[in-house]
């Protein structure tokens, strides 16, 4: 703890009687007296409100004889009224108390959104402000104080755990004597579990050999209890809750020994849970399986049934794996599916044999996934390719679909994907939603389901390219089938779809969607996890849009943790890659998005959305720092150059590096297939560019203005920026909502300035020196006069400040003119 007191929030993580308590107890003892008071809450079933915590908190600061805001009481009794000032009043208490220590113990219990976020709020507030929170292990993930970033110190459980130095320190207390020998007998046996070493110490004394053999003389000393049965079926779970004993019908007697066990310091309770120490539980579970291997399945089976109940999915997963039931083990596997919320580690389990992954398709995914998550990539896509073998034997043997082939069929959707068979997943999503449209649900198992259904379909259909089908998908379904479901069902769907909308340029509706997701009152912790990845996304992207840079970097950093597993990664490359030309200018852009390119060619085959996603962005960066042959050579060697999804940087390529007549053609006769309000508005974009540059002013109005009324419609402002600022702002005069969001990006940041000086003839003239044509051929083209010619050329060598035509074109291509 010591080497943290530079950092405001500092979070104790521990498994269950790690010890927690009993240290913050002896840090809080050996403080300097000098660092002002501190406050000591214990969260239980009382204390977990915000107004119950609060109020605790200041009845014991004014035990410390600290005078307490009256205003502050008042609004922790009538919060309905109050509330809102809350953070503020505490912020002028606590500026009173000078420098203040808050110790929250059993934190990840108890503590509820609004303490965490009074919390995060205070340490911004208050300098002199000191928060230790002890949580049990991997909690702090959910907890809103994760937010505070690098003002938060995790103190690693590892630091909880006893030594061989300060067990023989805690012995000698004792009085008893141990050497070093003893001492690391005694930390190997227990693995410096607090209670267990204080056991082993005071047992050490009565026998030498007690230690070497801790767990087998601990089971020896109750086997003969009348609860060892009892104990044996309990052991196979981490910790038990009083419900668990009543629930599995195990009685009295359990109680009976694990209050044995717990006088004993191998087992830790409270109201809540019991915890056996780890060494002993092993021991119970291997001379279980060993001495009743049938009662220890069965046992098994309760336990995943049990929990099954209770919503522990995960649990009940590994337990019904265990107890060798297949079909119980793919339930429990489709439940687990449902409630995950974020990118967690898979569940632990033993090897499941190769008959049941041929039964089980489910099964099958849920060992390939976890092959994936661990690295394992070979062999997860050889995992994939047999679970869809398997899939498709189940179809062909049954004719009647059932929920099952409700869910293989999903999973053979996601492993289609996720073996880059993007077309293919694309088609078994179409099957899935005609046979989830004809299904007797009679248990709801689809309604409880549907927005993961929805999210995987969207997620499939935005990495096959298909971004107006993803939207298609998710406004036909739409958010009428959720109500009466929990929030977060809600949020699933609404995150996705402000993603979808923000891909395709529909600002509008993308901020809608996160507004609405935003009023949800969902769990804390939630929007840092991978469910509110596409709410991150959308967020950054939308304040992109609006030329927002912080607010666009707040959104990228939280997605820091789930980029190297997220299926999104390119548009977190595309975003990251938009924020870096924004701080750095465009070559550095160029280089920021070259190498993540790179990093991610261990992924395999890329999806058709990454491909062209980030192509498309170096194309344009190309083209942005005067790399026009590069852009062509990049444009050439593109994957399917010849679909349609291409003509757009084919028409921007030659805009910048070729001919404005076929840039023109190209962007208007792509005009009706636009398939997104992005690509319609930048086709619109190119082609007043290039009527303009060929002297077409009358055309040249008439698509800026409709790219301009596109833009206001959906918001959408970045795409105007495709081409120069001066260019732009001679498009779009008198446009004033228009240009100043041209004005506030950092696109094309190349010193274009004399583009705004050169009249529409002068750049008509400029483009046919390109050509080498003679001052009689120009004329004869434009129908002038030689004079005429003479005069406008050297009107253009003025403004361009060069001497000759050679110069003249050099200079006209690093300002983008030609």
């Amino acid at each position: 703890m010591h080497r943290h007191e530079h950092v405001p929030v500092r979070v104790v993580s521990g498994v269950f009687g790690a010890g927690k308590t009993s240290a913050l107890i002896s840090w809080a003892q050996n403080r300097d007296d000098a660092a002002g008071y501190l406050v000591w809450v214990a969260l239980d079933t009382d204390v977990r409100a915000r107004d119950s915590f609060w109020l605790l908190f200041l009845h014991h600061l004014e035990a410390l004889s600290v005078p307490v805001d009256a205003d502050l009481t008042i609004a922790l009794l009538d919060q309905e009224t109050h509330g809102p000032r809350l953070p503020a009043l505490l912020a002028r208490q606590l500026e009173r108390s000078g420098v203040l220590t808050l110790v929250v113990d059993a934190g990840a219990e108890y503590i509820d959104d609004g303490v965490a976020r009074d919390i995060v709020r205070l340490v911004d507030l208050c300098p002199e402000l000191r928060v230790v929170i002890a949580t049990r292990q991997g909690a702090t993930d959910r907890e809103s104080v994760a937010r505070l970033g690098d003002r938060l110190a995790l103190v690693d459980p590892v630091l909880l755990a006893f030594s061989p130095a300060e067990a023989r320190q805690l012995a000698g207390a004792e009085g008893i004597t141990l050497d070093a020998q003893r001492a690391k007998q005694i930390i190997d046996a227990t693995g410096g579990w607090a209670a267990a070493v204080h056991a082993a110490i005071r047992s050490a004394s009565r026998d030498d050999d007690w230690v070497a053999g801790l767990a087998e003389r601990l089971l020896d000393e109750v086997r003969t209890h009348p609860g060892y049965g009892a104990l044996r079926v309990l052991g196979l779970a981490d910790s038990i809750a009083p419900h668990d004993v009543m629930e599995l019908g195990l009685g009295d007697v359990a109680d009976d020994i694990v209050n044995e066990l717990v006088l004993r310091g191998v087992a830790t309770r409270d109201e809540r849970k019991v915890a056996l120490q780890p060494i002993i539980r092993f021991a119970l579970q291997t001379e279980f399986e060993a001495q009743a291997p049938q009662e220890f399945k069965e046992a098994h089976r309760q336990w995943a049934r049990h929990r099954l109940r209770h919503d522990v999915a995960r649990a009940a997963y590994a337990h019904a794996v265990a107890s060798e039931d297949w079909p119980l083990a793919a339930r429990a596997y489709r439940r687990y599916l449902l409630a995950i919320t974020e990118r967690e580690r898979r569940p632990a389990t033993r090897p499941i044999p190769s008959a049941a992954l041929r039964a089980q398709p489910i099964l099958r995914f849920a060992v390939a996934l976890d092959d994936l998550s661990n690295g394992r990539r070979a062999r997860a896509l050889q995992g994939f390719a047999a679970m869809l073998a398997v899939a498709q034997g189940r179809q062909l043997a049954h004719r009647t679909a059932t929920i099952d082939d409700i869910w293989i069929r999903t999973l053979v959707m996601v492993s289609l994907r996720l073996l880059g068979q993007h077309e293919m997943a694309r088609s078994a999503l179409r099957g899935l939603t005609r046979m989830a449209h004809s299904i007797d649900d009679r248990d709801e198992e689809i309604v409880e389901g549907r927005s993961k259904l929805l999210t995987q379909g969207a997620t499939t259909l935005i990495l096959s390219g298909h971004l107006t089908e993803a939207s298609d998908h998710l406004e036909e379904a739409g958010l009428t089938p959720l109500i009466g479901r929990p929030p977060l069902e809600r949020a699933r769907v609404l995150s996705m779809i402000a993603m979808v909308d923000a891909l395709r340029g529909d600002i509008r509706t993308a901020s809608a969607a996160l507004a609405e997701c935003d009023a949800l009152s969902l769990p804390t912790g939630l929007g840092d996890s991978y469910t509110g990845l596409p709410a991150m996304v959308a967020g950054a992207l939308v304040a992109l849009e609006r030329g927002d840079w912080a607010t666009a970097d707040a959104f990228l950093r939280r997605t820091d943790t789930h980029a190297p597993t997220t299926e999104f990664w390119a548009v977190l490359l595309q975003a990251g890659t938009m924020l870096e030309w924004h701080r750095q200018g465009a070559p550095a852009a160029l280089g920021y998005l070259e190498q993540g390119m790179e990093q991610h060619v261990h992924r395999g085959t890329q999806s058709p959305f990454a491909t062209h996603t980030l192509h498309v962005l170096r194309i344009t960066l190309l083209i942005a720092v005067g790399r026009f042959v590069e852009a062509k050579e990049a444009l050439a060697g593109v994957p399917q150059r010849r679909s349609r999804r291409w003509t757009l940087m084919k028409a921007y390529s030659e805009l910048f590096s070729g001919d404005p007549n076929r840039a023109n053609a190209l962007a208007v006769s792509s005009l009706r297939q636009a398939d997104t309000p992005r690509e319609r508005i930048a086709l619109l974009v190119i082609a007043a560019a290039a009527s303009h540059r060929v002297g077409d002013t009358t055309m040249s109005a008439r698509y800026a203005a409709s790219a301009s009324a596109e833009a206001r419609k959906f918001q959408l402002w970045q795409v105007l920026t495709l081409i120069p600022k001066p260019e732009a702002a001679i498009l779009f005069a008198g446009e004033s909502d228009v240009l100043d969001a041209i004005r506030h990006s950092r696109t094309f940041p190349l010193a274009a300035a004399s583009l705004g000086v050169l009249s529409a003839r002068e750049l008509v003239v400029l483009r046919q020196l390109i050509d080498d044509a003679t001052i009689e051929q120009i004329a004869k083209d434009l129908s002038v006069s030689r004079n005429t010619v003479k005069s406008q050329l050297r009107a253009v060598y003025r403004k361009l400040g060069v001497n000759n035509r050679a110069e003249a074109v050099s200079e006209a291509r690093r300002l983008h003119l030609l």
